[in-house]
């Protein structure tokens, strides 16, 4: 009886082993590898506080530079706070490609002054306008924000982040623009934004240079900033204490 007993368990382990190992391959056959989103990498918040460039132009101005993407919700926002950089003036925007921001020590012609084509060879060329619309580099060229009286603004925009990701990645609308290759992620954090523009009536001399179609004026840098990411949300919790 007692013979009979083990026998019996010892069937039910060998066929419990053998269904186990059968069910293995199985198991492994039915994992699906999972893939990486390579725009997941940029969610988060990110932020650029400027520091003037051109002082004996423009004097001290303050601001800074907020982007924002929330995957979940497929948002974008970005946004600009500037204060003191000259009344009712226009200002042209935008994130650049390189990762520094321009010194005296890069103004090449001694000048004094750091103009556009000194700037250009430090922070890089536009990598997307922070303009009408930001979900597309081209669709608004040249509708930038303007100052109040006082010479402050605020710009705010908001798209969806698939599209400003899609046209990121369109070759066939470069515009001479950036452009991110198909598989290629966006890496946001360590890039520069540059505000430019100052009054015409600014005595700059003849050896500031402007990049492309823009004035002297119009080009000149007034402030840049390095975007980092925020891993540490400004402020203090109230633990009720």
């Amino acid at each position: 009886m007692k013979l009979k007993s083990f026998s019996l368990v010892a069937l039910l382990l060998l066929s419990s082993c053998n269904g186990g190992t059968k069910g293995q391959p199985g198991q492994r056959g039915s994992k699906t590898q999972m893939k990486l989103d390579i725009d997941s990498l940029i969610e988060g918040q990110y932020l650029a506080v400027f520091e003037t460039l051109n002082p004996q132009i423009t004097s001290k101005i303050s601001g800074a530079f907020t982007f924002s993407v929330e995957q979940f919700n497929d948002e974008l926002v970005g946004d600009v706070r500037i204060n003191n950089a000259g009344p009712d003036l226009v200002h042209s925007q935008s994130v650049r490609v390189g990762n520094r921001c321009p010194n005296l020590d890069d103004d090449l012609n001694q000048d004094g002054i750091l103009d556009d084509k000194e700037g250009e060879a430090v922070y890089g060329q536009v990598f997307f306008p922070l303009d009408g619309d930001i979900s597309s580099q081209s669709s608004h060229d040249g509708e930038f924000p303007k100052g109040d009286i006082y010479g402050n603004y605020i710009y705010s925009k908001v798209t969806a982040f698939s599209q400003f990701m899609k046209d990121l990645r369109d070759p066939e609308n470069n515009e001479g623009y950036i452009k991110l290759k198909a598989k290629e992620p966006l890496n946001i954090d360590g890039r520069v934004v540059v505000i430019q523009g100052v009054d015409e009536a600014s005595g700059l001399p003849d050896t500031v240079r402007s990049v492309g179609r823009s004035s002297a004026h119009q080009s000149l840098p007034i402030v840049c900033g390095i975007i980092k990411k925020v891993l540490i949300p400004p402020g203090q919790i109230d633990d009720g204490t």
